[in-house]
């Protein structure tokens, strides 16, 4: 310790002052560490986040200082970071094991299951939620935090299916609707000849108009009357 090594003398050929004393790191870690929960306890979110990060400069190796940052990110609406720190801390608390849920990191467990269910990723929130209920059963807010995302889940399942199936509704309509009045008693198309009568008296050779159903005229040479004795 730094009193104990203020006791031994010198080595020869250094003064006094020369001496280096030991880096008080693990004392003033604890310190910002404390501020940084004081700080999240009077609301002040932002600053404890900014103790959090100087007491991981101190000492970065710290779990459970990662995982109160996290909680502060999450107050603040820092989904992203929130998480980064919850895997951090994890990591930290597994050691050999691969991000294994215990009783001491089932609180970091629900956090980043706080985290990813707020960045969509409801399939891994489900993951550290079942992780944290298989070490404690009774745990009240991973059970309604569970009941949540999987409801989303239900939901996002309900929507693929919808989105995925084909839509015959055009189809139908149209069988209900039956024809189009446009088409409805249509008969076949065809000319219709309409003949215009002319004077009784005709000249030989004088045309005789002729009009189809479409209004256009066609000539039509009358044949000329027979040459004979007018009756009596």
């Amino acid at each position: 310790t730094a009193s104990s090594s203020a006791s031994l003398p010198p080595i020869r050929g250094t003064k006094l002052a020369d001496t280096p004393a030991a880096a008080p790191h693990e004392e003033a870690a604890a310190r910002e560490k404390e501020m940084g929960n004081t700080a999240f306890k009077r609301g002040h979110f932002e600053m404890a986040v900014r103790h959090y990060t100087t007491s991981l400069e101190y000492s970065p190796h710290s779990s459970v200082v990662f995982s109160n940052r996290a909680q502060a990110h999450l107050k603040l609406g820092n989904w992203v970071e929130a998480s980064k720190d919850c895997t951090t801390a994890i990591k930290l608390s597994s050691g050999k094991d691969a991000e294994k849920c215990t009783a001491e990191s089932a609180k970091t467990f629900y956090r980043r299951a706080q985290a990813r269910k707020e960045l969509g990723l409801m399939n891994q929130a489900k993951g550290d939620l079942m992780a944290i209920l298989g070490v404690q059963p009774d745990h009240k807010e991973a059970q309604a935090l569970l009941r949540t995302v999987e409801q989303s889940l239900r939901d996002i399942d309900a929507e693929l299916a919808r989105s995925s199936r084909p839509s015959s509704a055009p189809a139908a309509a149209a069988a209900v609707a039956g024809p189009s009045s446009s088409t409805a008693g249509a008969r076949p198309s065809g000319k219709k000849l309409i003949i215009e009568e002319v004077e009784d008296e005709e000249e030989e050779g004088e045309p005789v108009v002729v009009r189809t159903a479409a209004g256009a005229a066609q000539p039509h040479i009358a044949p000329a009357p027979a040459k004979g004795p007018h009756p009596a």
